[in-house]
C-alpha cells in the first residue's frame, strides 16, 4: 500500500509504502508435547518415550528438546523416543520449536519427569555370636519421590563359615526384611564389617552392620 498524508490545502506528503504481512510471518509458534501427555514418574535406569510438534500456519522447521539428567541430554527431531533417566531426582524435560520464518516458541512446553529412588537402613548396628551360633538383623526399605519397585537384597564381607539369607528375599515398595547369618564352628574370632546391599532396576543403595564372632570365657 502508498500511503501519504494531505494538508489542509489537499497537497499531498512524500508516499511511504507500508506492506502488511500475514499473521502467521511475524506471530511465534506454539510447542506441544505428546506423548506423554502428561507428567511421568519412572524408576531409576527407566525410560519415556518423548513426541512433541509445533503449532503454526507457516510450518515448523526446528525442533530443540533439552532433558537434564536424561540420556541423551538434548535432541533436534520431532520425535527423540526414549529417554533414560540413571538418576534419582526431578526433572524438568522441555521442547521448543522454530518456525519457517525464523521465530522461536516464547514458552516451552514442558513435562515433569519424577526419577523415584529409595533408602535403606538395618540394625542394630552390631551383634555377637559364638562360633555355631547365629544373628539377626532387621533391614528397613523406605520409598521416596513415590517408589513403587522391588528390591532384592545382598550381603558381603562374612567370614569363613557363615552363610546368609534374607527373609523375606524381596520387599516391594517399602517395608522390611530379616538378615539372618548362621556361623560353623569353624568360624574365626574376630569382628567382621558387613555391607549390606539393596538393589531395585539401576539403582542400588547400601549399609553397613558389624558381625563379631567372640570367645566364650568360663567363668570360675
Amino acid at each position: 500500500y502508498m500511503l501519504f498524508v494531505l494538508n489542509a490545502d489537499g497537497v499531498p506528503s512524500v508516499a511511504q509504502f507500508v506492506q502488511i504481512l500475514p499473521l502467521t510471518s511475524y506471530q511465534r509458534p506454539t510447542a506441544a508435547i505428546l506423548p506423554p501427555v502428561a507428567d511421568v514418574t519412572i524408576p531409576a535406569g527407566g525410560n519415556s518415550f518423548f513426541g512433541g510438534f509445533g503449532i503454526d500456519a507457516g510450518g515448523i522447521s526446528g525442533y530443540s528438546w533439552q532433558f537434564p539428567g536424561a540420556t541423551p541430554s538434548t535432541a533436534s527431531v520431532s520425535t527423540p523416543g526414549n529417554i533414560v533417566y540413571p538418576s534419582p531426582g526431578i526433572y524438568v524435560a522441555s521442547l521448543a520449536v522454530t518456525n519457517t520464518a525464523g521465530l522461536t516458541s516464547q514458552v516451552p512446553a514442558t513435562r515433569i519427569v519424577t526419577v523415584t529412588d529409595f533408602s535403606v537402613a538395618a540394625g542394630p548396628a552390631t551383634q555377637n555370636v559364638m562360633p555355631g551360633g547365629s544373628a539377626s538383623y532387621g533391614v528397613g526399605i523406605t520409598p521416596l519421590l513415590g517408589f513403587t519397585g522391588t528390591v532384592t537384597f545382598s550381603v558381603t564381607g562374612l567370614p569363613t563359615g557363615a552363610t546368609a539369607s534374607f527373609v523375606p528375599a524381596s520387599v516391594t515398595t517399602n517395608g522390611a526384611t530379616f538378615l539372618n547369618i548362621v556361623t560353623t564352628a569353624a568360624a574365626p574370632f574376630g569382628s567382621y564389617p558387613l555391607t549390606i546391599t539393596a538393589t531395585s532396576g539401576g539403582i542400588s543403595h547400601t549399609t553397613s552392620i558389624t558381625l563379631v564372632v567372640g570367645r566364650c570365657v568360663d567363668t570360675i
